[in-house]
């Protein structure tokens, strides 16, 4: 009994022995991808610290699309990481940011967004516009084709104020259709200095865009059931936020704005004529809103119309970085209020 006692013993030990080996593996490999994966934010971080030092260094009267930070995503190779990074004017995009600071008061910018909408070959329009404007007022009035608290589940509650981020827009009917518009915001790669320091880009595919998918960059591959250190991910991103703004001054920049968005700005926007404009900025930057006359077709009464809603100075941005290595991708996204020469961020998000 006592020879089978000890055998047990020893067997029992065995097992605890190969266990605590097996959660030691376990445990190394966890940090390694804990380390790697904080490594990874720390150098998105950084990159977007680069984009904020473009726009401090920014001190034009006006901002316009042959700027250094308007170049479009810089692609490159950091320490063997692939990064990206980029920023885009805020006030480039349709003002949902003063509708919903006057959600009673903002019929002309109604209309201007069921043309954005009617112009992307979408239908939902007017309910799209009622539904954003009852999501965000405080009362409980429904307009014609919005939705209050009864309209929804009883699980999600109205908001009743501001929306945070475009994210919220896609519980919204209306919105979670993808424009049919192509985004035509300039993506070369571009070599920039930031603190005196050159950053060499890295020879992306222009058609990529400067991204790059997992079997181009080889990841090694990481089998460990530890969930992914992401907030939303790929599919939290936002069709609509190449287009329209909660986070703005309320005006659109003429120099930078993508054509879709000035034309829907009046039923006598014509294509034509926002081409013009698109020509005329290109060679020669807006440097009041009033330069406009200059442009061939633009009528006095349109412009008078349109005027309170255009600026060329821009004070909202948003800075992304992106880092695709192992043990996965991480990317940041921040929104800052440029102020002279300080960059302030009102928004960040860890993807």
């Amino acid at each position: 009994m006592i020879l089978m006692a000890v055998l047990g013993a020893i067997l029992i030990a065995i097992a605890i022995s190969a266990h605590m080996t097996e959660v030691g593996v376990d445990a190394t490999e966890l940090y390694k991808y804990t380390s790697e994966r904080e490594n990874n934010y720390q150098m998105a971080r950084s990159a977007v610290e680069m984009g904020y030092a473009l726009l401090k260094s920014d001190t034009n009267g006006s901002d316009n699309l042959n700027e250094a930070w308007a170049a479009g995503s810089v692609s490159l190779v950091w320490e063997g990481k692939h990064v990206t990074v980029s920023v885009v004017d805020e006030e480039s995009k349709f003002p949902l940011s003063a509708m919903q600071k006057n959600p009673d008061s903002c019929e002309y910018l109604q209309k201007a967004l069921v043309r954005l909408f009617e112009y992307g070959g979408l239908q939902s329009g007017e309910e799209a516009c009622d539904r954003f404007l009852d999501w965000t007022d405080p009362d409980s009035v429904r307009r014609a084709q919005g939705g209050e608290g009864p309209d929804y589940a009883a699980n999600m509650l109205i908001k009743d104020g501001p929306l945070d981020c475009i994210k919220e827009l896609l519980a919204l009917p209306g919105w979670q259709e993808r424009p049919h518009y192509v985004n035509h915001r300039a993506q070369q790669v571009l070599q920039s200095t930031v603190g005196g320091a050159a950053v060499a880009s890295a020879g992306a595919s222009s058609e990529s865009g400067g991204e790059f998918s997992s079997e181009e960059s080889e990841l090694p591959n990481y089998s460990l059931s530890v969930p992914e250190a992401q907030t939303q991910g790929l599919s939290a991103e936002s069709p609509w936020e190449d287009w329209v703004t909660v986070c703005s001054s309320g005006k659109i920049n003429i120099n930078t704005a993508p054509l879709e968005v000035l034309r829907c700005l009046d039923a006598d926007m014509t294509q034509t004529l926002v081409q013009e404009i698109d020509s005329h900025r290109r060679s020669s930057p807006f440097s009041r809103t009033d330069e406009l006359n200059n442009v061939t077709g633009m009528d006095a009464d349109l412009l008078f119309r349109i005027q309170d809603y255009l600026c060329v100075k821009s004070t909202y941005f948003s800075v992304d970085a992106e880092v695709l290595a192992a043990p996965g991708r991480v990317k940041l996204h921040t929104v800052v209020k440029r102020d002279g020469g300080t960059v302030k961020p009102v928004y960040w998000e860890i993807q």
